[in-house]
């Protein structure tokens, strides 16, 4: 579980919290004050149980406060809704003109069923923020107290809904930054592709097309534009080649600069020491792998804000800090580790909960 998932499940429950708290207060007052409390009594006390275990499904499944939204989010939220204004109706009926001993049952199921239509369901409905303003001021005339808290628990649920919806942008946003990393790297191999072998493949047509003519005419030059079509097939092949080897092998100076740009992009501080002439020849092909790969596991895999390259004639060490609980070496170090084995290299990596550390050992 990411960090940005872990914020929102820690947010939501906090917010699943409220709508209990309020009611086994609001419930307790009520008892303490009911001399005699007979079996109507609990059966406002069920309905504030159901009232609150709605809430928390309603909250639970809100795709304000999910990275992914939930298939029944909209029907426990509608639904819910209606019950609870239903429920509060029938409440204020029974306040205004009921039997004066069914007051402790009314206002031990009302004040629940008031907090958790406050918390769960009217600030994530259209209008939500009048019909909130509506609801406390009707509880006023009934109950100035519970206006008065009903107040200061509609400012809880909007706050925490910002909350959510910020750190939602923000991943939405990081994962992003990573697919157009991607993207750009494969556009560029295809303008590579296309500015290389465009031109190679036009000449080749022209002369197949004028092998043709001379076939047709058994003309004697034909042998000299089949052995320059031939030639010119040889080209664009090597051609062709180069410009995968070229982004199949990446330059080190390239690879840590455009670390460092997507790292920033990203949110994170990037500090850099040393240059990619300290490393190796021998081992600077494996290096720039291992900046990219590095480099994209802290993008996948943490909620970095802080990056630190170190580089050495002996070592290159990438830290970072904010790792997933389970944040592993990928596939992609897997194979770096096998490659840099054949160059006398090995690769390290160490992990704790604040930090996550992985280094290519060039002098090992």
């Amino acid at each position: 579980m990411d960090y940005a998932t872990k914020f929102l499940v820690v947010n939501r429950w906090s917010l699943i919290i409220f709508p209990w708290l309020a009611s086994v207060v609001f419930i307790s007052i009520v008892l303490d004050r009911t001399p005699t409390q007979d079996a109507a009594l609990w059966v406002g006390v069920t309905v504030a149980v159901v009232s609150c275990a709605a809430g928390s499904l309603a909250l639970h499944t809100n795709a304000s406060l999910r990275m992914r939204p939930h298939p029944r989010g909209q029907f426990w939220l509608r639904w819910g809704l209606a019950g609870h204004l239903v429920a509060l109706a029938v409440c204020a009926l029974l306040a205004l003109f009921g039997p004066a001993s069914w007051e402790a049952t009314v206002f031990a199921a009302a004040g629940p069923v008031f907090f958790t239509t406050l918390l769960a369901y009217l600030p994530f409905v259209p209008h939500g923020a009048a019909a909130t303003v509506l609801l406390i001021a009707a509880s006023a005339s009934i109950a100035g107290t519970l206006a008065l808290y009903g107040a200061l628990f509609a400012l809880v649920t909007p706050l925490t809904k910002w909350l959510s919806r910020a750190m939602i942008e923000t991943e939405r946003a990081r994962r992003l930054e990573t697919q157009l990393s991607a993207t750009q790297e494969r556009l560029r191999l295809s303008q590579d592709l296309h500015d290389t072998m465009g031109q190679h493949l036009a000449a080749m047509t022209i002369k197949t097309q004028l092998a043709q003519a001379l076939a047709e005419r058994e003309d004697p030059r034909l042998p000299a534009e089949l052995a320059e079509l031939h030639q010119l097939t040889q080209t664009a092949a090597a051609d062709m080649r180069h410009v995968v080897h070229r982004y199949r092998t990446p330059d080190l100076a390239t690879e840590l600069t455009g670390a460092k740009h997507v790292l920033s992009d990203a949110g994170a501080h990037v500090t850099v020491t040393g240059t990619a002439t300290d490393v190796p020849d021998a081992l600077q092909e494996t290096a720039a792998w291992f900046i990219r790969e590095a480099a994209t596991n802290i993008l996948r895999h943490s909620q970095a804000t802080k990056v630190d390259i170190a580089i050495t004639p002996h070592a290159i060490t990438v830290k970072n800090n904010h790792p997933e609980p389970s944040a592993r070496p990928g596939t992609g170090l897997e194979g770096l580790r096998r490659r840099a084995a054949e160059h006398g290299a090995r690769l390290q990596s160490e992990h704790t909960p604040a930090w996550f550390t992985v280094a290519l050992e060039v002098g090992a």
